[in-house]
């Protein structure tokens, strides 16, 4: 999405368009025209929407109060009447609005379904939740019905808001069309009762409803209700998202691309199980290079790499390489709160793992970093590192550092003595590549440390001390273990 002269237009959260489409019924304007809501958090839409709705509402209320009170002295058949034939849907709403719910239930099985639909828009708020469990169930399911035909989903998210259980599951049956239920779970106020919808619903209609949101460019809705119930039927609709076939799933990615919806998809994708995991990470369609880089800035952006970053173990190989460039690409800050998300959600294998696809010039970037000094991500990326190839690849980019980087990886590892450092050999065994590594690591140890890493050295086995000379020379750089004998 874009404006005239080609500028980004910014994603908007779902629950802010959900409240800009329910504010702009309220004051009769279109939704395309509240671009002075930029910026407007969803909560605070909602907050001016009720005060406005309250304010209108409140208008001459002593005089709808004051004819209300004259129904009381007619027969309700009577009321019912007056108010289809003379009153009208506007009027009969502000009245039905000052009545006790009990009798309006006793008048609204005088009128016909379609009177109470068009009655419905008008109904304070405020008064629907009381009103509406006390009609009968038949009467809301047909005047719902008559909502749906006529489209008007903001009443219907207004409607539901208030239907019983029995009426709840009277309307769910009846409705017929998938998209009306994603439009009217999308336009909920409360998100209980979005949960209660969910609950009715069985997996062969969920599965419907996805397919119908990918097919009508609804994925905006049912993202917005996977978001919004309950942590278990997270779960169970995210993981009914990941069964799809391939090409309803390739539809979706390219709404959530068109609509810059990362950050939902990430969050549904992170409560299905592994297997349809993976089937939606090596999609076709998520291997382009220029989509994954959105979808990092949005991790980015939103918090989420350390959701992310699993995700990426399930990729296949060339999958993973397109990841990490396309990460890389986006910077040193992207970068560093990548390795900052491996280090808190204790994921350096994966971020290792992503690394091994890295070209030179990444790898001198991720080197560059100076969250690599710190020598509690030190510890923690030495301590994980599982494999010949990530000890290569975390070797390589610890090599690359400046001076100053490599004296405090290399105080890092000499210290508690040398615990790190004893790992760290262990690791590195008898590989050239890794050996030479090491010794460039290490050789800019303060002299006042050196001490401690020749105790470990004197530790080691002549054979390991002498590969490390060897190494040394090699490297010109002072041998190691000129301090070890003894």
């Amino acid at each position: 999405m874009s404006t005239a002269d080609g500028q980004a237009v910014p994603a908007l959260d779902l629950a802010v368009r959900a409240e800009r489409e329910k504010l702009a019924r309220v004051i009769e304007m279109p939704v395309d025209q509240l671009g002075w809501l930029d910026g407007v958090s969803a909560a605070n839409i909602q907050r001016l929407r009720q005060r406005i709705s309250q304010t209108l509402y409140d208008a001459r209320r002593d005089r709808f109060q004051r004819l209300e009170w004259i129904t009381r002295f007619l027969p309700d058949r009577y009321v019912a009447r007056l108010a289809v034939e003379a009153l009208g849907p506007l009027l009969s709403a502000r009245v039905v609005g000052e009545m006790d719910p009990l009798r309006a239930r006793n008048i609204a099985r005088h009128v016909p379904a379609a009177f109470v639909a068009d009655v419905a828009p008008h109904i304070d708020p405020a008064k629907v939740q009381t009103l509406i469990p006390q009609l009968p169930v038949e009467l809301v399911r047909d005047a719902a019905l008559i909502l749906v035909e006529r489209g008007d989903f903001v009443t219907m998210g207004r409607f539901a808001d208030g239907l019983s259980s029995q009426a709840l599951r009277a309307v769910i049956t009846a409705i017929d069309d998938d998209a009306a239920l994603l439009r009217t779970g999308y336009l909920l106020d409360r998100r209980d009762q979005l949960s209660r919808i969910v609950h009715n619903i069985d997996n062969d209609r969920i599965a419907r409803l996805m397919v119908c949101a990918a097919e009508q460019q609804l994925l905006p809705e049912a993202l917005f209700i996977i978001e919004h119930v309950d942590g278990e039927l997270k779960a169970r609709l995210a993981d009914l998202v990941g069964r799809q076939s391939e090409a309803v799933l390739d539809a979706l990615v390219a709404v959530a691309r068109r609509e810059r919806l990362w950050g939902p998809v990430l969050r549904a994708i992170a409560h299905m199980q592994a297997r349809q995991q993976r089937k939606i990470v090596n999609l076709p369609s998520v291997r382009d290079e220029a989509l994954l880089g959105e979808l990092v800035n949005t991790a980015y952006d939103e918090g989420l790499l350390q959701l992310a970053l699993p995700l990426t173990r399930l990729m296949r190989p060339d999958y993973r390489r397109a990841v990490a460039h396309a990460a890389l690409r986006q910077g040193a800050d992207v970068a560093l709160a990548a390795l900052e998300a491996a280090h808190a959600g204790d994921a350096w294998p994966t971020l290792l793992d992503l690394a091994q696809h890295t070209d030179p010039a990444e790898r001198d970037l991720l080197a560059s970093l100076p969250v690599l000094r710190r020598r509690e991500v030190i510890a923690a990326l030495v301590q994980d590192l599982r494999s010949e190839s990530d000890t290569a690849v975390a070797m390589d980019v610890l090599a690359r550092m400046d001076e100053h980087g490599r004296a405090a990886v290399a105080r890092a590892l000499a210290a508690d003595d040398g615990f790190l450092l004893d790992l760290l050999i262990d690791r590195v065994g008898d590989d050239a590549g890794r050996l030479d590594a090491l010794v460039r690591l290490m050789a800019p140890l303060p002299e006042a440390d050196r001490s401690r890493m020749a105790a470990v050295l004197a530790r080691r086995s002549d054979a390991e001390r002498a590969a490390l000379d060897g190494a040394a020379r090699a490297a010109g750089v002072p041998a190691l273990t000129a301090d070890a004998r003894g």
